[in-house]
């Protein structure tokens, strides 16, 4: 099996929505404690490596508007 590499220079991690409101819902097949975990150690491996973290926060509270 060959090694994936990426290039901290030209790599981001982008986590959209993680936010309170995807705790309370049910997740299949990982739990969202697990997605919020997971994550969290993935943007501090990508800032150990100077790679960008990005965080997308999504309002629905005025998307049917």
């Amino acid at each position: 099996m060959s090694s994936f590499r990426l290039d901290p220079a030209k790599t981001a991690l982008v986590a959209i929505d993680l936010q309170k409101g995807i705790m309370g819902i049910s997740t299949v097949p990982h739990s969202s404690g697990e997605i919020v975990r997971k994550s969290s150690l993935l943007a501090k491996h990508f800032r150990e490596k100077g790679a960008l973290v990005v965080y997308v926060r999504v309002d629905l509270s005025d998307f049917l508007r």
